[in-house]
């Protein structure tokens, strides 16, 4: 688990660890973009920003974002996946982005967005292998693309 989701909701992450990584990430994220306001509004006035306050704050988002995946791997509930798909689709429908998108993406994907998917079809077929005996829930782990 990175370093920013230790320090914004550790307590959350007894629960769920998605949950502790999205409330790190929009902390991270809202970060990174007030630097990046700070710095337009400079930049807009005829001023000269100093400094990489904006570079750390997007590392920091971006490391916030990896985080989210690792909580993935660590989760063991349907509705911390159910929540983090919730997250992404906010975070999308706001026009953000995730570590990689502005780079030449492989296979028409971006990195972060790829890894997400592999992610998400490795922790639902694992809870779909880790059904009861005897469940009437669907078998997801024999689900193939």
């Amino acid at each position: 688990m990175g370093k920013v989701v230790k320090l914004v909701h550790e307590p959350l992450a007894k629960i769920d660890p998605i949950y502790a990584a999205i409330k790190a990430h929009r902390v991270a994220y809202a970060v990174f973009e007030a630097e990046v306001l700070h710095r337009v509004h400079i930049e807009d006035a005829g001023g000269r920003y100093e400094g990489d306050a904006d570079n750390r704050t997007m590392a920091a988002a971006d490391e916030a974002a990896e985080a989210l995946l690792d909580a993935l791997d660590e989760t063991g509930t349907v509705g911390g996946i159910i929540t983090l798909l919730r997250y992404v689709v906010e975070f999308e429908t706001a026009r953000r982005m995730w570590p990689g998108a502005d780079e030449p993406p492989p296979n028409d994907q971006d990195p972060w967005s790829f890894d997400l998917h592999e992610r998400l079809l490795k922790v639902l077929k694992g809870l779909g292998e880790a059904r009861p005996q005897g469940s009437t829930r669907p078998d997801l782990g024999s689900v193939t693309p």
